[in-house]
């Protein structure tokens, strides 16, 4: 039963006792003050016939009763000057154990000095009719847990029925205060609560029993895996059974050494756009378009670097001037040909597409080429070639691949990490319509990107390859 009054004139107390009263009025139509009022309990069977409450073991009955009545109390008012009539019998949940819901029951008063001597109450336990709703319609709308709510930074929580104590500390035993928590459902289809740790890394929460998964970080970055100065193993698992502790560990990272992972670097991102715009434009970015930027400035440093380098090699054809290429490379750095008869390397200049064309014209006799033009996923050269035994090797700059898992960190020095955040700023300045800003950030993170890719030492210790002196 639900634990709040509820009923029509048939209350039920906010602990869940039932208070049944009844006004009895003598023969002159004064009312009743005095003398012993005894109340018994009737439970209406579907023939029509009672079972009487047994107060002695709490259980209805056909056969006798061992006892049968329960003493009421008569009520006054006004500091006990004025009597009322009114006589109430208390049963408490013990005493209502043996009642069943939508059942109906007659509460029996009777008293010598009355006029009748007897004074049913007729009501029914539960259902509808003087109940505000059945326990169990109640129970299928809140679900199971806790009627009680909590409400953090906003949002408001129904309580689970275990207390439930999470320790964030970094690994030594140091506690990790001031992270974002969410702890969710075991597919991480609902929150069930959210909490920030406290100076003593803990979130003390109520969750009913069961399999959660726990993410710390950010309001966003909390998604992906960390933000700050920790590395988080994003999603800690937390089973809930009874009274329950659970503590979770985490990484103190350095820039100097580890850098910065994919989900520090999102959170990193989240906590600029939080404290930059309006709410408004904040719900412009969801956890997964917070991912694409980052691996937007992921690629876009790539690049701008030429951090990654691969090479593809066309077996060349004599009196033919256009080859399909194989490499999937934004740009083509380096296009050097060998002259096979003469053993000797030469670099192609690129030509436009018009260049090509008029040149090819003018001059198609077979030679060694000295230029080539790209055009989509082919090349042409000029002069055609000559000779088979040739061969032309292209060297393209390729994207970096996509980050995808919370811990993972880019392969760049770490020093270089937060240029991808940059970046990755700039096209969200783009978003919200700031083309002045995000150009203004692009250009400082170039700037160190020109320093970087001029840099001998970070370039001999890379591992990237060396445009040729041309």
């Amino acid at each position: 039963m639900a634990d709040y009054q509820t009923g029509i004139d048939i209350r039920r107390d906010q602990s869940g006792n039932l208070i049944i009263p009844a006004l009895l009025l003598d023969s002159a139509g004064a009312v009743v003050t005095s003398g012993d009022t005894t109340v018994y309990i009737l439970e209406i069977q579907s023939d029509g016939t009672f079972k009487a409450l047994d107060f002695s073991d709490n259980t209805f009955k056909s056969t006798a009763l061992t006892t049968a009545t329960k003493a009421a109390t008569h009520q006054t008012t006004d500091n006990a000057t004025k009597n009322t009539g009114i006589w109430t019998v208390v049963l408490d949940t013990d005493e209502q154990a043996a009642f069943t819901e939508e059942y109906h029951y007659i509460a029996y008063f009777e008293n010598s000095g009355a006029s009748p001597t007897m004074s049913p109450r007729w009501f029914q336990w539960g259902g509808v009719e003087g109940e505000a709703t059945t326990d169990a319609e109640l129970t299928a709308a809140h679900g199971d847990g806790s009627w009680e709510t909590a409400e953090i930074d906003g949002w408001a929580f129904n309580l689970g029925t275990n207390p439930v104590t999470i320790t964030l500390n970094d690994g030594d035993g140091s506690p990790v205060n001031g992270q974002f928590m969410v702890v969710r459902n075991a597919d991480e289809t609902a929150v069930a609560f959210i909490d920030i740790t406290d100076v003593d890394g803990q979130c003390e929460i109520q969750l009913d029993d069961g399999t959660y998964k726990v993410r710390f970080g950010g309001y966003y970055a909390c998604i992906a895996g960390g933000v700050g100065a920790y590395k988080f193993s994003n999603p800690y698992t937390l089973t809930v059974s009874g009274t329950t502790t659970a503590t979770f560990t985490c990484t103190e990272v350095s820039l100097s050494t580890g850098g910065l992972s994919f989900a520090m670097m999102v959170g990193l991102l989240e906590l600029f756009i939080l404290n930059t715009f309006d709410e408004k434009l904040q719900n412009r970015f969801s956890r997964t378009l917070l991912k694409q930027l980052i691996n937007i400035g992921h690629q876009e440093l790539g690049q701008k670097l030429k951090w990654r380098r691969e090479d593809c090699a066309l077996a060349i054809t004599a009196d033919t001037y256009a080859y399909d290429v194989s490499l999937a490379s934004r740009e083509w750095e380096v296009v050097s040909w060998y002259d096979a008869s003469g053993e000797k390397y030469t670099l192609l200049q690129p030509l436009t597409l018009e260049q090509w064309r008029e040149h090819y014209h003018d001059n198609d006799t077979p030679s060694t080429p000295t230029r080539y033009c790209r055009y989509g996923d082919q090349i042409y050269f000029w002069p055609v070639p000559d000779d088979s035994d040739d061969t032309c090797t292209i060297t393209g700059i390729m994207d970096v691949p996509d980050l995808t898992e919370d811990d993972e960190t880019p392969e760049y020095p770490p020093h270089l990490h937060t240029l991808i955040v940059d970046l990755a700023i700039s096209y969200t300045y783009r978003i919200v319509g700031l083309p002045k800003d995000a150009a203004m950030t692009e250009e400082l993170a170039d700037r160190d990107i020109a320093r970087e890719a001029h840099d001998p030492t970070i370039q001999r210790t890379s591992g990237r390859m060396l445009p040729p002196n041309v």
